[in-house]
């Protein structure tokens, strides 16, 4: 887990948004290493964990579903290939029950051409046992295809 906290909040440990907020200062150390942390972050995902997310491939390079950890694995390479993430915004994480929405801005590059793009979004999780098996994004596909397409 990163120890820079990205993420403000006081929530309580163990919760659905304590966990949420953990998981996203984990993902957001990214922003200084530039390393993904795929050990670290896998472990807050249930062996089954169900990714989705928007868009249409190339344009959005890690487009469609990934299901189990080994697809994880999959996603991080796909990131790590072609997403720097320069900064986020987080600006609302909702609970409700075992569900989490984390409302956020973020300044993305691609590391295939350079160029910078911008979204405002809106992920939902929900969590199992203390972690996450289901991850959903709700993104800007145009701000994200718009900077990833390739010429």
């Amino acid at each position: 887990m990163s120890s820079k906290e990205y993420v403000a909040g006081d929530y309580a440990p163990g919760t659905p948004k304590a966990i949420i907020k953990d998981f996203m200062n984990t993902l957001l150390g990214y922003t200084d290493t530039k390393e993904y942390d795929e050990g670290g972050i896998n472990s807050f995902f249930t062996d089954d964990i169900e990714l989705h997310l928007p868009g249409t491939r190339p344009d959005t390079p890690w487009a469609g579903t990934f299901r189990g950890l080994q697809e994880m694995d999959e996603f991080w390479e796909i990131c790590a290939k072609h997403l720097d993430i320069i900064s986020h915004d987080v600006q609302h994480i909702i609970a409700d029950g075992d569900k989490v929405v984390v409302v956020a801005h973020e300044l993305m590059a691609s590391k295939i051409t350079g160029t910078r793009g911008e979204q405002d979004y809106a992920w939902l999780f929900q969590l199992r046992d203390g972690k996450i098996w289901y991850w959903r994004l709700f993104e800007a596909t145009e701000a994200i295809a718009n900077t990833f397409r390739v010429p």
